[in-house]
């Protein structure tokens, strides 16, 4: 009979342990929420029962970000993770799980990983064999020469005495003896790695931003651009919002609220919130030249200060 023990694990069946268990899109989740609960998640967006998953192109990522924020989508976070493969349903679970309404999911090819899996067995070898022999005995009772034949408990041994005083005692018997062989194969294997994202989205609802615009602080190439150091970049001008439907689009550069100069982000953010509900004059850079737009803000809520 064959005995065979494996010693080494397997790379391969490893990975793909990992790659089963689902938890690397869950595992590698960034919030960027800050923790909202359901209830305020509830306050401000459309929350749905069902995701819908969307494959997106990883060179196109940038650009598909801006295009959510566009359409009046937030940015709840994102899985960020390298592997072999994964089930995509996995991406819907972790998308049920911080509530999002929309999962847009992505990959890009790596590299392949060869190499070799050492793999060591054991064998066992089994002998068998037979003996026989005599001693003289000068008295009846000396016992069979059993320290000179047992070795182990593998060992049967049959005597014949002799029948009285001294004469010549036979034995015989048979041994079994195991021994065990060591292996050592190594498998080839390849693999192709994968670096994996999906990003999970929900949308505002309707009028909920009081300006509608995602903006950034300004790059020292933007200051050189403009000859300014003050302002910031609109990379998103959110459709239906006070932002879009006065026509400032991706790309204006906003410079004052009502007389007051935009110093960076969260100085926009301030001024949008003290002003909601109310008509600004807003004045923009774009294409090389100043414009002035007038805007009736939204009301303000808790966290939809954009």
């Amino acid at each position: 009979m064959k005995m065979l023990w494996i010693k080494t694990i397997c790379f391969i069946g490893i990975v793909g342990f990992l790659t089963g268990c689902g938890g690397m899109f869950k595992g590698s989740y960034f919030d960027r929420t800050g923790g909202l609960a359901l209830a305020e998640l509830q306050t401000l967006f459309e929350i749905t029962s069902e995701p819908r998953l969307v494959n997106g192109n990883y060179d196109q990522l940038l650009a598909d970000n801006v295009r959510m924020m566009e359409d009046g989508y937030y940015n709840l976070g994102h899985s960020n993770f390298k592997s072999t493969s994964v089930n995509w349903n996995n991406a819907i679970i972790q998308a049920k799980n911080v509530h999002a309404t929309t999962v847009i999911v992505y990959s890009k090819f790596l590299k392949t990983e060869q190499g070799f899996n050492t793999i060591t067995t054991t064998e066992p070898e089994t002998t068998f064999s037979t003996f026989s022999g005599s001693t003289y005995s000068s008295r009846s009772s000396i016992p069979l020469p059993y320290e000179s034949v047992l070795k182990d408990t593998n060992e049967n041994i049959f005597g014949s005495p002799p029948s009285t005083g001294s004469g010549i005692q036979t034995f015989s018997g048979s041994k079994t003896e195991t021994t065990y062989k060591t292996k050592t194969e190594y498998v080839p294997y390849s693999v192709d790695k994968y670096h994996y994202m999906a990003s999970y989205w929900v949308k505002y609802k309707p009028n909920i931003l009081p300006f509608g615009t995602h903006t950034e602080n300004l790059t020292p190439e933007l200051r050189q651009k403009i000859g300014r150091n003050k302002g910031v970049n609109v990379f998103a001008s959110v459709k239906g919002s006070p932002a879009y439907n006065a026509n400032i689009i991706t790309g204006d550069i906003l410079l004052t609220i009502n007389g007051h100069e935009l110093e960076d982000q969260k100085d926009y953010q301030r001024v949008v919130k003290y002003h909601a509900g109310q008509v600004v004059d807003v004045e923009i850079w774009r294409n090389g030249s100043v414009l002035k737009k007038q805007v009736k803000l939204n009301e303000f809520t808790s966290t939809g200060n954009k």
